[in-house]
């Protein structure tokens, strides 16, 4: 079986080679195709939120104000979304933006409200304190 995606309609064309000794699949028809695709659930987080570094990537959680950087693994990625597979857990207060002013340990104010499911922070903005901006 091979196949290729159709820019204009986002489906894909297949070719798949079948027996077909009694003849009951003529030429060029067109089928349906239904795949089981194996669901996940995982920490993801927004592409921004990642600090590369060599071969090394981080995120910053914040705890109790400061920021804390930690290394991650990274899983599958789609649509700026990535997948952490391991360094952090579900629930962590990520900074998603205003990364690139974090270091270790700074203070940090969330800018963003709180998820109104947890009442906990959620993924997002972050401002180092006593830096205005």
């Amino acid at each position: 079986m091979e196949g290729s995606r159709e820019p204009p309609s986002g489906g894909f064309r297949v070719r798949a080679r079948r027996e077909n000794e009694e003849r009951a699949l003529a030429v060029g028809m067109v089928m349906g195709l239904g795949l089981n695709v194996a669901s996940r659930e995982g920490v993801v987080v927004h592409e921004g939120a990642l600090l590369v570094r060599g071969p090394t990537t981080y995120l910053y959680v914040i705890e109790d104000g400061t920021a804390r950087r930690r290394k991650v693994e990274t899983g599958q990625r789609r649509k700026g979304r990535v997948e952490i597979t391991d360094g952090v857990s579900e629930g962590d207060v990520v900074a998603s933006r205003g990364i690139q002013s974090l270091r270790d340990g700074s203070k940090v104010k969330i800018l963003n409200p709180a998820n109104e499911t947890t009442g906990r922070p959620s993924a997002g903005d972050v401002r180092t304190e006593g830096r205005r901006g």
